[in-house]
C-alpha cells in the first residue's frame, strides 16, 4: 500500500493530501476479508459530518487501522490521523504516511508539540478534517483503558471541534499476538455521541478527559463481552 501512495503520488504528482489513503483504505479493506474479519458499526453517523472533529479511539493494536478503514468508508477524503513523528522515519511507510498528509508530532518535545499543535488547529479548522488519534499513546492489549495523553484534548478545546468517543471491541477473541492466533469473527465499533468543546477552557480540560474516558471503558466493556458470549 506504501509503495503504491509513493508511485501515484510521482506520477500524478498531487502531492501530499489526504486523497491518498483512499490506497490504505482499499488495502485494509482486502486485508480484513483474507482474515474473515466482520464489522458491527453503531453510531456512525457521528462521523459522517461536514464539521471538523476529532475522533479518539482505544488502541490495541496495529490491526486497529483495519478497523478505522471500515469506518472511513469509500469516501475518506478530510480524514487524517495523528501519529508519532517517528514514523515518518521508517522507510517507505514513513514516505507514504507523509504523502497521505498524516499529522505528526514530537511527544518528547514540548515546544515543538506546542508549535505542532498550533499548526494542527489551523489545519483542522480550514479543511474541516476528521481527525482520528489513539488519546492512550500507545497499544494496550489489558482489558482497561490506559490514562488518556492531555495533547489531543488541548488540541480541541483550543480549536473549540467536537470529539467523537470512538470505542472497538476487544480484539483478543480474533487476535492474541503470544498464542500466535488469528481468527475470523466480528469486532463491534461503537461511535458515541460528539462531546462539544464550545465555550470550554484549559481548566476542564481533566474532567473532559474522565468523563470521555469513562464512557469508552463502559462501552469497551459492554460490547466486548457481548462478543465474547
Amino acid at each position: 500500500m506504501s509503495v503504491i501512495v509513493v508511485v501515484w503520488s510521482l506520477v500524478t504528482r498531487c502531492g501530499r493530501t489526504t486523497n491518498n489513503y483512499r490506497f490504505f483504505i482499499w488495502g485494509c479493506r482486502n486485508v480484513s476479508a483474507i482474515y474473515g474479519w466482520k464489522y458491527i458499526v453503531t453510531g456512525k453517523r457521528h462521523i459522517q459530518t461536514d464539521d471538523p472533529i476529532i475522533a479518539v479511539v482505544n488502541h490495541q493494536s496495529g490491526l486497529d487501522l483495519l478497523c478505522i478503514a471500515e469506518l472511513w468508508g469509500n469516501k475518506p477524503f478530510s480524514n487524517t490521523l495523528i501519529a508519532k513523528h517517528t514514523l515518518s522515519y521508517y522507510g517507505i511507510f514513513g514516505a507514504a504516511s507523509y504523502l497521505c498528509n498524516t499529522l505528526s508530532i514530537h511527544r518528547n518535545n514540548l515546544n515543538k508539540a506546542v508549535a505542532q499543535m498550533k499548526s494542527m488547529k489551523e489545519e483542522i479548522i480550514c479543511k474541516k478534517l476528521k481527525v482520528f488519534v489513539f488519546p492512550e499513546g500507545r497499544r494496550n492489549r489489558s482489558e482497561n483503558l490506559l490514562p488518556f495523553k492531555k495533547g489531543v484534548f488541548h488540541l480541541a478545546v483550543d480549536a473549540q471541534v467536537s470529539i467523537v468517543p470512538i470505542v472497538i471491541s476487544s480484539l483478543k477473541p480474533l487476535y492474541h499476538k503470544e498464542e500466535q492466533r488469528l481468527d475470523s469473527g466480528f469486532i463491534t465499533m461503537t461511535c458515541l455521541p460528539p462531546v462539544s468543546t464550545r465555550g470550554l477552557s484549559k481548566n476542564d480540560i481533566p474532567e473532559l478527559m474522565e468523563s470521555v474516558r469513562s464512557s469508552m471503558i463502559k462501552t469497551f466493556n459492554n460490547t466486548s463481552k457481548k462478543r465474547n458470549v
